[in-house]
């Protein structure tokens, strides 16, 4: 008899596992959520586990089938009432789960592993023998073992911690295609995009030509009229006669292929669109993939850590990149533990804060216009910056002329420093430097970015900003001198154009008025293509390149983690969506930049815009936030010009266009100067470089609401003097109590509102102040 070929059966086998752990783990986490009616889950269980240890003996792997096995065992104990389903028993399953993924990974690499069946043995003989057991811990499991792989063509769904029991899921028939090949699809793809370019590029040389004959064509006639005098000959006329017919010929030739170029260009951008989009979704996989390994994680983590932790996840049918999604594997991780290690505090310290002894982390994921957004959220102590300022100092990152004066935003950027930790103990989860810093390097190498949002004693809350694909996208082409660059347009925030006499300077920094604030700017061509340098007067930035004195240049802002900037170049030249090309293993890390394309046979070099923005906010020692220190003599520059105002000066955040404009027309009309905002987090940058003196807020905007604001803007030592009133649709007598609470000095329903309220409650509320 012939000998089975197990190759050939091996990726689905391997599939096939995923899949029975997929569904046992499932159904453990629900056994554990919902203990009072365990029979179905637990036949279900132990039936998968049947299957598993047949198809495992099937394949001649003797250690999963054995494994299987002693879980099967285990389960009769628990099915028959012999033994209970407490926390060491899980984890045991747990444990022979993740030791049954090891091996079969280790089959499909073509390792040789192996299990120690001896000391499984005695686990599982101990613990149905009633004995407290203490699980190992597979080496390294968190970060090899890959949660359970679905194919990309197949939707489907992981339930989160909280899931009800799940009902069986019907099976799709599919093939498995290796990502490889659809990375190649998709390069050949972007070749046909930059062909089509090409063939676009053909019709402006066809209506160049077709310009040419009807140029001619009139001078044909003109020679023709010549020709038809009494003067001239037979022969010139019939020559001209002729001249006329073929010209018009030509003409009309011309004008047909022209609209057959037109034409089949446009037939070949929808087609090429269309197959682009297919092989895109094709790569497409739910973040439920991901979201997969972390129940099991928390779970593990908060139970060494003495802590209490309920996860929820949201999200999980966003659908990303599968290239994406496996590169942020590590880093989900390293977030995750680091909120349970740092942030979620122990159940006695949140009783004592007040707070449920149970923390809340939140894992979501959503699509934001050109933008998947990955948040990590917790509710605990949130970023202690004085820890950081101490550790910083410490390390030599900081200096004490510093410690007072660095922002919030450069002290958490600090966190990403390799080696830094605040954490006073070393252990495997926390504390040994290595983490958000390995956290940045994911990200950068997707040209993604990373956001930390912290308040005191509220929570933290990190958000990865990732792009939709990492082959193709929008990109703005800018010349700088002879050389065209691009640059994503998913972060440019406005492009204007400026005259040297609008560039002033905070100390050493270029910066120039913009959103009711000051603009730091540099020539991107000195970013570029000169060494940097520090410490040179405002004379010597324009020697060197920092600005140049040129009647008017092109302003770019560009935006990237929290942080925003102004670019100077020669000129923009279009917007237009490009192939990513990487620049191969030699040029992989290049500093500025991204990767390349070719744009009318021209390669054009793609620049990474945060590393566009830390090189220059090094350069200007700081501005890209704007110093402490520059925005304190901005302030006080401000402060002292609203103490010599007369009229006064409102900050009016609405996210409703229409109110936003009835508003103000009172208020300008009463003789009030207004400046605007949509949400909070946009009033509270205005009110940090504004000198304002009230606000009028809505309750229910995005980003953060009026509420919110109110609070927010309260607990600031320099801005709780400043009345604030809130409109609202919200007028029921909780909610009006609800904003007094958070700091309003007055309250209006938008039902009641009317011209005279808002300004006998604008005029009373300056009064006070």
């Amino acid at each position: 008899m012939a000998t089975m070929n197990r190759e050939f059966f091996l990726t689905q086998y391997r599939d096939e596992v995923n899949d029975h752990i997929r569904r046992i783990t499932e159904r453990l986490f629900q056994l554990e959520d919902h203990p009072g009616n365990p029979d179905q889950l637990l036949e279900e269980i132990f039936r998968i586990a049947h299957t598993l240890k047949g198809s495992s003996r099937m394949m001649g792997y003797h250690d999963v089938s054995t494994l299987a096995h002693k879980m099967e065992d285990l389960l009769v104990e628990i099915r028959d009432g012999h033994l209970e389903l407490v926390a060491n028993v899980t984890d045991l399953l747990f444990y022979c789960l993740d030791t049954i993924n090891y091996l079969v990974e280790g089959v499909v690499k073509n390792v040789k592993r192996s299990a120690d069946l001896e000391q499984f043995s005695q686990l599982f003989a101990d613990v149905i023998a009633g004995k407290e057991i203490e699980v190992p811990h597979l080496q390294a499991q968190l970060s090899k073992t890959q949660p359970p792989e679905q194919p990309a063509a197949v939707v489907s769904s992981t339930p989160t911690v909280k899931a009800s029991p799940v009902e069986e899921v019907e099976e799709q028939q599919y093939i498995r295609i290796h990502t490889g090949d659809l990375d190649a699809i998709l390069n050949l793809v972007g070749e046909l995009i930059i062909n089509q370019h090409r063939y676009e590029g053909q019709w402006s040389a066809y209506a160049a030509i077709l310009d040419l004959l009807r140029a001619h064509r009139q001078q044909i006639a003109e020679l023709r009229q010549l020709a038809q005098h009494e003067n001239a000959d037979s022969k010139m006329r019939q020559m001209a006669e002729a001249f006329e017919q073929v010209n018009s010929a030509l003409v009309q030739e011309a004008k047909t292929l022209f609209k057959r170029a037109r034409t089949d260009g446009q037939q070949m951008h929808l087609a090429i669109n269309h197959l682009q989009e297919q092989v895109i979704d094709i790569r497409m996989v739910h973040a439920a993939r991901i979201f997969a390994l972390l129940p099991r994680l928390v779970r593990m983590t908060a139970r060494k850590l003495g802590k209490k932790v309920d996860l929820r996840i949201e999200g999980e049918e966003t659908r990303i990149d599968s290239r994406i999604i496996e590169e942020m594997r590590d880093p989900l991780i390293h977030l995750v533990q680091n909120a349970i290690h740092h942030g979620i505090e122990a159940p006695e310290k949140r009783k004592n804060y007040g707070k449920d002894p149970t923390g809340i982390l939140t894992i979501s994921a959503r699509q934001e216009g050109n933008r998947i957004v990955i948040m990590v959220k917790d509710d605990g102590q949130g970023i202690q910056t004085t820890r950081i300022r101490d550790r910083a100092l410490k390390e030599g990152l900081l200096s004490h002329r510093d410690m007072n004066t660095v922002s919030e935003q450069n002290l958490f950027e600090l966190l990403f420093h390799p080696g830094f930790s605040t954490s006073e103990t070393i252990d495997d989860i926390a504390g040994r430097g290595f983490g958000l810093d390995i956290v940045r390097q994911h990200v950068d190498r997707v040209q993604g970015e990373i956001e930390v949002r912290s308040h005191i004693g509220r929570g933290t809350e990190f958000l990865l900003k990732l792009p939709l694909t990492l082959t193709m996208m929008n990109a703005l082409l800018v010349r700088l001198a002879d050389d065209v660059f691009a640059l994503p347009t998913v972060a440019i925030e406005k492009t204007f154009d400026v005259a040297p006499n609008e560039i002033d300077y905070i100390g050493k920094t270029p910066v120039i008025a913009y959103d009711n604030g000051l603009l730091p700017v540099i020539d991107l061509r000195h970013l570029l293509f000169a060494y940097p340098y520090s410490g040179q007067t405002p004379v010597e930035a324009e020697e060197r390149n920092f600005v140049r004195e040129v009647e008017r240049q092109t302003v770019i802002v560009l935006q990237a983690e929290e942080r925003r900037l102004g670019f100077l170049v020669d000129d923009l030249i279009e917007e237009r969506e490009i192939v990513i090309k990487h620049l191969g293993p030699c040029l992989k890390r290049v500093k500025n930049v991204a990767g390349a394309t070719t744009v009318r046979g021209e390669v054009v070099v793609i620049l990474f815009v945060r590393d566009l923005i830390r090189s220059a906010d090094t350069l200007l020692e700081g501005a890209a936030f704007l110093p402490p220190r520059a925005k304190k003599e901005t302030r006080n520059v401000r402060e002292s010009a609203a103490s010599k105002r007369v009229v006064p000066r409102i900050l009016l955040i609405d996210d409703s266009p229409n109110s936003r404009n009835v508003q103000r027309s009172i208020l300008e009309e009463a003789g009030y100067e207004v400046l605007i905002a949509e949400d909070g987090a946009e009033g509270m940058e205005i009110l940090k470089t504004s000198g304002i003196d009230a606000i009028i807020t809505d309750v229910e905007m995005p980003n953060m609401d009026g509420i919110a604001f109110t609070k927010a803007m309260k607990a600031d030592e320099a801005f709780r003097h400043l009345p604030v009133i809130i409109v609202s649709t919200k007028g029921s007598s909780p909610d009006r109590q609800h904003g007094l609470d958070a700091g309003a000095s007055a309250y209006i329903a938008k039902g009641a509102f009317n011209e005279q309220t808002l300004l006998q409650a604008v005029d009373a509320c300056l009064k006070a102040s």
